[in-house]
């Protein structure tokens, strides 16, 4: 593998990510939004859809969905001594991967946020989901 490739395949992995950090920033702001009333609407069943112990169950997992991101990120092992292709592919994967994992989190903990009608829960998720991605960042 020749060194454009693999700075391309480096621009995906950075695109990618920057795609994942930046979804779960946007969808922060516009759920604070709604919650807040901000916009004029809001959110489902009045003040609150979710009860408040389901959504502390809910809210929790998301946190360690979050932070599972993260420990997968860093406990990568990536093929040693290998073809630089088959490095790459790996890394990229896993950052995929792990960037994903720690979205999914985020977006769940936002959706809780707001179903529960909590706006500092969804700037709080969403805060710590996007420090816990630019942690990891490739």
């Amino acid at each position: 593998m020749e060194r454009p490739e693999i700075e391309q395949r480096f621009r995906v992995i950075k695109m990618v990510w920057a795609a994942l950090a930046g979804g779960v920033a946007v969808y922060s702001i516009v759920v604070w939004l709604l919650v807040s009333g901000r916009l004029g609407a809001s959110p489902p069943g009045g003040s609150a859809a979710l009860d408040a112990t389901p959504a502390i169950v809910l809210m929790a997992a998301a946190v360690s969905m979050v932070v599972a991101g993260v420990v997968l990120r860093r406990a990568r092992s990536l093929p040693q001594g290998g073809q630089a292709a088959e490095t790459v592919a790996a890394y990229q994967n896993h950052v995929i991967v792990s960037s994903a994992v720690q979205e999914g989190g985020g977006l769940m903990g936002l959706s809780v946020a707001f179903l529960a009608g909590q706006a500092t829960w969804a700037l709080g998720i969403g805060a710590v989901t996007v420090f816990a991605l630019f942690l990891t960042r490739p």
